[in-house]
């Protein structure tokens, strides 16, 4: 059951890319963030549902989820509320290779002259690790 469950979130997510491969910026301001295991507790099962969480806790973030069979999605990041029907919407790019989407269907955002890609899961299924780098950025479709 579990194997069905992550290949149905990881086809889902492939789909949904796809319907990203347009996408562009928002007024909303990209959330770049990279993990600190010296500053927030970082495990072998830490999500980035969990990460986003300790932010949150030390006041350095504000976000909302909702949570679905896939896992939990992003609806609002420091008050900036997906739009009706998810457009725009937050996505979640990561230079971390393991959970980068470098297939065709995968996106890319560049800040700061550095190139981050779309992530393969939601935040529930991103396991983080310290010294990678979790972009959030609004973007229309």
């Amino acid at each position: 059951m579990k194997k069905l469950l992550s290949l149905t979130l990881v086809l889902m997510t492939l789909l949904s890319s796809l319907v990203f491969v347009a996408c562009s910026n928002s007024e909303a301001e990209n959330v770049v963030f990279t993990a600190d295991g010296a500053k927030y507790e970082i495990t072998e099962t830490t999500t980035l549902n969990d990460y986003m969480n300790a932010l949150e806790l030390d006041g350095k973030l504000s976000f909302t989820t909702s949570s679905s069979i896939y896992g939990m999605f992003i609806t609002s990041v420091n008050g900036v509320k997906n739009g009706i029907g998810g457009n725009p919407c937050w996505m979640v790019y990561t230079d971390d290779p393991d959970f980068s989407d470098t297939s065709d269907w995968g996106t890319e955002i560049t800040i700061d002259g550095k190139t981050y890609k779309s992530t393969t899961l939601g935040i529930s299924g991103v396991i983080v690790k310290s010294g990678m780098t979790y972009v959030l950025s609004y973007v229309q479709f």
